[in-house]
């Protein structure tokens, strides 16, 4: 009796699909451990908070629990940011910036500034404290963050899962969510407003004699905003 071997399109096809778990599961192992995450804790004293980033992909915002000022910062580039927090006479600073190096050849640092930026940060504040946020092109989602808030962005996607207390949002190009339950004003010279999936011209607004005011100004955004009954 002849022995039976695997025929050899069965072996070749076997070897690339184990060389492509291999290395499907190596440049998993190496993502992981490549990417940097900073967790770090400061008391908040002064009533207000600046925070600034450069070059960040996503920023979350929530009330924290413990009382205190929380970052958490994840970025795919160790080290390649560096965290500054400051108390000033009326308020308190926190900043994120984007470390460059010179020694690089130019077309390799505008790779590495286009392509390789992904980080991601939470922010969690006490409740009933002022935030000011600037950053550049950023999605942004607040949890139903219990504050004041003031947004300034370049472009970017805006989520307000729900508007706590007077907001103000100053965005060139994106897209606005948020849910209401008080009075808003909205502008968008060249974008769509739509309030309770029903289009709205700008500037579009309610008056409420209760609850919070949300106030957006932009050029290009689309404005998507939903009322609480």
């Amino acid at each position: 009796m002849k022995r039976a071997f695997p025929n050899k399109t069965n072996r070749k096809d076997s070897f690339t699909r184990s060389l492509f778990i291999s290395i499907a599961c190596l440049l998993w192992v190496s993502t992981v451990l490549a990417q940097e995450q900073l967790a770090r804790q400061w008391e908040l004293q002064s009533s207000s908070l600046e925070f600034t980033a450069e070059d960040i992909d996503h920023l979350r915002i929530e009330n924290s629990t413990s009382g205190k000022l929380e970052l958490v910062l994840k970025d795919e580039q160790p080290f390649a940011r560096t965290v500054v927090f400051q108390k000033h006479q009326s308020f308190s600073e926190l900043k994120i910036s984007k470390e460059t190096t010179e020694l690089a050849p130019t077309v390799f640092r505008k790779f590495i500034t286009e392509e390789l930026q992904r980080a991601s940060v939470i922010v969690r504040i006490p409740k009933d404290k002022a935030l000011v946020v600037t950053v550049r092109e950023t999605s942004i989602e607040v949890a139903n963050y219990d504050g004041n808030l003031t947004i300034f962005s370049q472009r970017g996607n805006i989520q307000l899962h729900t508007v706590k207390q007077a907001t103000s949002i100053q965005l060139f190009q994106g897209t606005i969510t948020a849910t209401i339950d008080g009075s808003f004003e909205l502008q968008s010279n060249k974008g769509t407003i739509t309030v309770n999936d029903q289009p709205c011209v700008s500037p579009c607004s309610q008056k409420m004699v209760a609850g919070p005011l949300l106030k957006v100004q932009s050029i290009h955004a689309h404005i998507f905003v939903r009322t609480l009954e």
